[in-house]
């Protein structure tokens, strides 16, 4: 098939699987004011010259008086807050801040989680996700407000960004490593393994590829290749490691997508590590996918 005319037929493939649910989802990214800060002064070339996104919501989230915390502030006052990693277990023990406690804001005792921790301290928290377009640091302090948890704010510069910034600081697969070890460990999970959210689409309709849905229960309003999907929740990790390598064995290509494309990140890691290399992530996630498939004329 030309193409045109294979793009012309995912985009309707799209636009058929699309749910009045999603619609939400695809609102997501368009939260931001349109005048956002460039990437703070400290970060690294590699970061600049990554594929970052800027702060898809952090527009939205001023507006209703929640606060967010820059790189160069929680570097001058480090020893002055309770940091929270509120991604997934496994993103946790991928890559985290030393010290920083974990609670994932999707678990549903998130709350009473951070309340044992208020308890514990006085100083503020900082809750830290993937950053810049991942919500759940955003999540997170709109939870804590709305239990009654006051003095809880948002890094939403990420992980990443702040690991390129002081990475002394952080443990990678629970060991700790200098800036170059971790930069090359970040490139060798991601290198050459991305792929345009058309390509994808297109390679995702073939009957030689299996892919696989790696979001949260709560980001899947609908399905985007119902016919050559799996879903597996990153809380059991095993049981993706287990299909992924079943697919490879057949002979499949393998596709992985997330929400924003950056949990794809630490699966790789994982996947790495268990001898599995034939797999490829759609670039930008979810989020890119909706922007640059269904939204194109």
């Amino acid at each position: 098939m030309h193409r045109n005319a294979m793009a012309r037929a995912t985009r309707r493939a799209a636009l058929m699987t699309l749910t009045l649910t999603a619609l939400p989802l695809i609102a997501t990214p368009a939260m931001g004011d349109g005048n956002l800060p460039d990437d703070p002064e400290h970060a690294s070339d590699w970061m600049a010259h990554s594929d970052i996104d800027d702060f898809e919501g952090r527009g939205a989230f001023l507006k209703f008086g929640y606060e967010v915390i820059e790189t160069d502030e929680l570097a001058e006052r480090f020893d002055e807050y309770t940091l929270v990693d509120v991604r997934t277990e496994m993103e946790h023990e991928a890559l985290h801040i030393e010290g920083s406690h974990h609670a994932d804001v999707y678990d549903e005792d998130f709350a009473d989680q951070l309340k044992a921790l208020r308890e514990q301290t006085d100083e503020p928290i900082v809750a830290y996700c993937n950053g810049r377009t991942c919500y759940k640091a955003y999540n997170a302090a709109i939870s804590a407000r709305e239990a009654g948890i006051e003095g809880v704010k948002a890094y939403d510069s990420g992980i990443l960004e702040w690991a390129m910034h002081a990475p002394e600081t952080v443990r990678l697969m629970g060991e700790s490593v200098d800036q170059a070890t971790l930069v090359e460990h970040l490139e060798s999970g991601m290198d050459g393994r991305s792929m345009d959210p058309m390509t994808f689409a297109e390679m995702a309709q073939s009957e030689h590829t299996r892919v696989f849905d790696i979001r949260a229960d709560h980001e899947r309003h609908t399905r985007l290749f119902p016919m050559n999907e799996e879903y597996h929740s990153l809380e059991h990790i095993d049981r993706l490691v287990a299909s992924i390598r079943q697919a490879d064995t057949n002979g499949h290509e393998v596709l992985i997508y997330d929400e924003a494309g950056k949990q794809v990140r630490w699966v790789g890691f994982v996947l790495q590590a268990e001898g599995i290399d034939n797999f490829t992530y759609m670039e930008g996630g979810v989020h890119r996918f909706y922007r640059d498939v269904v939204s194109t004329d």
